[in-house]
């Protein structure tokens, strides 16, 4: 039998001290739902089921962060002074915008339509958008399957946010 403190002993999850007792499967199991819970936050101290952390509480946005996850974007699209229509619209003003209402670029008719039903650029629907572009609105032309990390998307909505006339007035009013 293997003694605490040997040289084979190596702690609580140590697997061949588990195999030896026969309980190696139920190591395995309850390691992967600890990393389960403590990953996605399934469950709180409470032990309320909750959302993911990353859903609940957005993380601190780094606009220079933001700017380099936006190079993935620039092949389609542009922001700052100058910035013209490429293959997407150009996405200064963007916030506080009318989905499918950039003047002078040609949305898809999913688009026009989004934005006819209410769909208004800001944090939130960018950040549904930018995580699944075909599934928040199908048909769209945008052929950029998504950003995977909710970091990314925040970062780069706080990169375009400093594009926005909008984000600024509100700032100003702000103050």
């Amino acid at each position: 039998m293997v003694k605490p403190g040997s040289k084979t002993h190596v702690g609580l999850f140590d697997l061949n001290l588990w195999e030896f007792l026969g309980m190696k499967s139920i190591l395995r199991v309850l390691i992967t739902g600890l990393a389960l819970v403590s990953f996605t936050g399934i469950a709180s101290a409470e032990g309320d089921a909750t959302a993911p952390a990353a859903a609940t509480a957005p993380a601190a946005a780094d606009v220079k962060k933001g700017k380099k996850v936006f190079k993935r974007c620039a092949a389609c699209h542009k922001v700052g002074e100058g910035a013209k229509h490429k293959i997407g619209p150009s996405l200064n003003d963007l916030i506080g915008r009318t989905a499918g209402t950039a003047e002078g670029f040609k949305f898809s008719p999913a688009m026009v339509d989004a934005g006819a039903g209410g769909r208004v650029w800001n944090a939130e629907t960018l950040a549904k958008f930018l995580a699944k572009p075909r599934k928040d609105i199908p048909k769209n032309k945008m052929s950029f399957s998504g950003l995977r990390k909710p970091t990314q998307i925040t970062n780069v909505i706080a990169y375009l946010e400093t594009f926005s006339k909008a984000k600024a007035d509100a700032a100003a009013a702000a103050q």
